[in-house]
């Protein structure tokens, strides 16, 4: 009885591999033996041609031929002579075109045919001629000189005029074409992985279960990346199980999950980008990719870049950074002022047009202390402008009148209340301690390579709002007086958002809502993130739901997120307790000396490495790999924690150069710079890992 057999091709078409196994089922003479597509669910590319028999596989051209060959009467298949004749076409089909080990194989093969013998075993065809003939033919190609190897190619050529390989040819030539992989277009290179397996996947949906497809069922989110690192394949499809549900609630005749996501694999279409699928557990369907299309989306990458997700791009304010006017930066605004950074230049790469906001604490009751002070260090302020050197310094001796001297704190009272009023001489005052602030801001986000564009919109930018926003409030009669404050009650709070201070003065929680209203109504952002720590999580959860509640944004309108943060911290050599990062002395760290110190760190570690030998950097070029060490490495080891949990600051920890290390990766890249350049000299790859910086 003839049996009805399926070959299936993929990858690039292998016509010597396809016309064995085609010869081989002609020449047994009842084997309808057909081209198809691979089934890309089921069958990795690097094993085809893959013959199907009663749905199992037989993988590779030669096991294939040799399966065939076995069950035809007349035609040897398994005896030593045959196998010794397929060791000998493995090393032919192994060696490069034109090789000495090429030359080697053809010769023997030459010398075993002399005389114008057609059969390498017997007197007839066998399983050695199905196998050497296709691999022969296509070696010889390589030589140009007819003459040589002629008995070999009067071998080949008398073969292939047999009855089996010319139907084996005229079936290549019409079908092999067709069962080729799909080609790599752009969109599967440059678009999302996942939104391409959703799509296959969905495709599989609706061809293996039509009730299901055209949107029915949901898919988006079903596709993941492998969340278990252990196992080898790349993406996981958990369409199986919900499409199970949904088709028992229809009344659907299918036995289980499992079921469902081996016909999910079975209707998969074909494509260039699923290797094998493999169907695990009650119903988990393991994606890996092909390596083809792996290879061919790092070319993609390499050439064109990386390409950003399809987003419907909004206009987005970060509000990130936010340290106070006359005070230095502390260990406390670093995960801010990284975190904000990082998210902003996603932000931007994804399409987004972004708004750097940096809302620095630059009005207050403290600067009345702070112009008072002024004014007496440095009464010819007027002619000869104040250096002041120090901020820090400044306004701790400040701080010490203030709390010292009631005649100081009353002139510093009055002080204020002429800024307040636009005092044109207090006025000018403040613009110069702002001034200085925002210079040693900026030497910081130096250090941290933070981006230019943040720019500096303090809580003195919405004064001339706040008033405005109280009045629209009452109007409306969503405000209202608690022991003569202005107070907005939000839903799932006690505590009130303070509109107005029972003083007339404003505070917080007024100018957030004033920004809030600002940056949504004024700026047209439709997305406002403020990238704080998690303790101002109260604050933010009022505002945001006091604005809502004013009807300044919806949920539909906008989207308002607090990305919130643990604390920074640091553990105690002698009793291990962890606290919160401070000096011995009990003062916060200053960030520009906890960056120095780390590129100081850097420093020492270069230098030692260049004494023992382990490096060439020159001397001179010390002070700039510390400063890409050391400040990349503070910023890399904040990035790579858990943005939720606090972490203990360790600057061993955060410069080592083994393990997930800002230090490590770019040694990494030094090895691989290192490589090419040894390559550009003629020098190869030897000794590569020597030199790097």
């Amino acid at each position: 009885v003839a049996m009805a057999l399926e070959l299936h091709v993929t990858g690039k078409p292998d016509a010597v591999g396809a016309t064995k196994c085609l010869a081989a089922a002609a020449a047994a003479g009842k084997h309808a033996l057909r081209l198809v597509p691979a089934d890309v669910g089921r069958i990795p590319l690097s094993l085809t041609p893959a013959l199907r028999v009663e749905g199992s596989f037989i993988f590779g051209a030669n096991a294939v031929a040799r399966y065939l060959a076995a069950h035809t009467k007349g035609l040897r298949s398994a005896d030593l002579d045959v196998d010794a004749w397929l060791w000998t076409e493995a090393r032919l089909s192994g060696a490069a075109k034109g090789s000495a080990e090429a030359i080697a194989a053809l010769s023997e093969l030459d010398a075993a045919v002399a005389g114008g013998k057609t059969a390498l075993v017997g007197s007839g065809l066998s399983l050695a001629d199905l196998v050497v003939v296709p691999t022969a033919q296509a070696a010889l190609a390589a030589f140009e000189d007819a003459t040589q190897f002629a008995a070999a190619r009067a071998y080949v050529a008398a073969v292939a005029a047999t009855a089996p390989f010319k139907a084996a040819a005229a079936a290549v030539a019409s079908d092999l074409a067709a069962c080729g992989a799909p080609e790599l277009d752009a969109s599967v290179l440059s678009g999302s992985v996942l939104d391409t397996l959703t799509e296959l996947f969905g495709a599989a949906l609706a061809a293996a279960f039509p009730a299901l497809g055209g949107g029915a069922m949901k898919t988006g989110g079903m596709v993941v990346a492998n969340p278990n690192p252990k196992f080898l394949h790349h993406y996981q499809c958990n369409m199986g199980m919900p499409a199970f549900k949904e088709l028992k609630k229809a009344g659907a005749d299918v036995a289980s999950p499992r079921a469902v996501s081996e016909a999910l694999v079975a209707a998969l279409p074909r494509n260039a980008v699923v290797a094998r699928c493999e169907v695990a557990g009650p119903g988990f369907i393991n994606v890996f990719l092909s390596p083809a299309y792996l290879a061919a989306r790092v070319e993609h990458v390499l050439r064109a870049g990386v390409s950003g997700p399809k987003v419907t791009p909004v206009k987005v304010a970060i509000d990130y950074s936010s340290p106070n006017i006359a005070k230095e930066m502390h260990v406390g605004h670093l995960r801010s002022t990284i975190i904000g950074d990082t998210i902003a230049r996603v932000l931007e790469f994804c399409g987004h047009e972004v708004v750097r906001i940096n809302h620095v604490g630059d009005w207050g009751t403290q600067f009345g202390m702070l112009i008072a002070h002024l004014k007496d260090a440095y009464p010819d302020f007027e002619s000869n402008p104040p250096n002041i050197a120090d901020l820090t310094a400044f306004y701790k001796a400040a701080k010490v009148r203030f709390d010292a001297e009631e005649d100081f704190k009353k002139r510093a009272h009055s002080e204020v209340v002429a800024l307040q009023a636009g005092d044109a001489t207090n006025v000018r005052l403040w613009k110069l301690i702002c001034a200085i602030s925002e210079a040693m801001f900026r030497d910081v986000y130096r250090k941290l390579g933070i981006d230019e564009r943040l720019e500096v919109c303090g809580e003195s930018f919405y004064n001339p709002m706040l008033a405005g926003v109280c009045e629209e409030l009452e109007k409306r009669g969503l405000a209202e007086e608690s022991d003569g404050a202005l107070v907005l009650k939000v839903e799932g709070h006690s505590v009130p958002l303070m509109v107005r201070k029972s003083d007339g003065g404003f505070g917080y929680d007024s100018t957030d809502l004033a920004a809030i209203r600002y940056r949504i109504h004024e700026l047209g952002c439709k997305w406002l993130i403020y990238v704080v720590d998690a303790g101002q999580s109260l604050h933010f959860d009022l505002v945001f739901k006091g604005a809502q509640r004013a009807g300044w944004y919806s949920a539909e309108s906008a989207r308002v997120d607090h990305v919130a943060f643990g604390v920074v911290q640091s553990k105690d050599a002698e009793t291990g307790k962890v606290t919160k990062f401070k000096t011995r002395s009990g003062e916060t760290v200053r960030l520009v000396d906890l960056l120095d110190e780390a590129k100081t760190r850097a420093a020492a570690g270069l230098r030692e490495r260049a004494a023992e030998g382990k490096s060439n950097l020159d001397d001179s070029k010390v002070e700039h790999a510390a400063e890409v060490l050391g400040y990349g490495g503070v910023k890399y080891f904040d990035l790579r924690r858990d943005r939720e949990s606090n972490y203990v600051f360790e600057y061993d920890a955060m410069l080592t150069a083994d393990g997930n290390t800002a230090v490590y990766m770019n040694y990494a890249h030094a090895r691989v710079a290192s490589i090419f350049r040894k390559m550009a000299e003629g020098e190869g790859e030897g000794g590569a890992a020597g030199g790097a910086g």
